[in-house]
């Protein structure tokens, strides 16, 4: 009944299928977690300036972040039936690099930002809080890349 429906029997991909649930709780308990932290440890203006940087830097990351990691779900195994794993293989580590790539300009991009827009602009915003925020952001696009691996 189950191969009828399309959904995958066997032991690989269960495997497949709950190691990227585990890593994407993870990485979502990690987010609320530090959340809860920061409130809990901070006055309720430095909260909202680090709820604020983080808004901004999932922002800038949405904008600037193209998904590598669901294409790589989606055309690793394909490629690697195609054209063999070498080919996927090297796929694979093009569009890593192309992630870390972006990452790094997103982080060059809050840099600059932080550094030309002054931070009398509003009572939530601190530049010190959007630099981490956008490092945590982009660092974890580019973990999530190796995680699709």
């Amino acid at each position: 009944m189950s191969r009828r429906l399309g959904f995958p029997t066997n032991r690989h991909a269960l495997r497949e299928f709950s190691w990227l649930s585990l890593t994407s709780q993870t990485e979502a308990l990690s987010s609320v977690l530090i959340s809860v932290v920061l409130v809990r440890s901070t006055s309720t203006a430095v909260a909202g300036q680090v709820f604020f940087a983080q808004a901004l830097a999932g922002v800038i990351m949405m904008v600037i972040d193209p998904r590598v990691e669901d294409t790589i779900q989606r055309y690793f195994p394909q490629i690697k039936n195609a054209r063999g794993v070498p080919a996927a293989r090297s796929f694979f580590w093009f569009l890593f690099l192309m992630d870390v790539l972006i990452s790094a300009a997103c982080i060059a991009f809050v840099l600059l930002a932080t550094t030309v827009v002054p931070s009398s602009v509003g009572s939530a915003y601190n530049p010190q809080f959007l630099c981490l925020a956008a490092t945590a952001a982009a660092t974890t696009a580019s973990a999530a890349s190796l995680n699709a691996a």
